[in-house]
């Protein structure tokens, strides 16, 4: 995979290598650019001195956060919408290149999908 930037993922001008996009604080490897969500239970800007000593190459919020943090934090507006741009970004417009074919109904899904698999195999 080519170095990717952190200019090529957020907006910023920073040029910081990313190696990884993380969002699980229990995922980071050294060089990840670690994503801060706020969940029903649980909001990662709160540990965000934790997460910085783990090795992440910056931080993304989208809360006020200690200005104390030893790693580079871009603020946006909305992280989970960040990760996804980045996403797209840094591993490719996938979904674009994928065929998704949904079987519903009663009976024979089974028989249908297999059908299916066949026709798809052969060509």
């Amino acid at each position: 995979m080519p170095e990717i930037k952190l200019s090529d993922l957020i907006n910023t001008e920073l040029n910081i290598p990313i190696s990884s996009l993380v969002c699980d604080s229990r995922k980071i490897t050294k060089g990840s650019l670690f994503f801060c969500i706020k969940g029903e239970r649980f909001d990662s800007h709160d540990i965000i001195d934790e997460i910085a000593a783990k090795g992440v190459s910056a931080v993304v919020v989208e809360k006020d956060v200690s200005p104390l943090v030893s790693v580079p934090v871009i603020r946006v507006e909305n992280t989970r919408e960040a990760l996804s741009h980045a996403a797209v970004k840094f591993y490719g417009d996938f979904d674009k290149k994928m065929s998704l074919i949904g079987v519903t109904g009663t009976n024979g899904k089974t028989s249908t999908t297999y059908f299916i698999e066949s026709i798809i195999n052969a060509t």
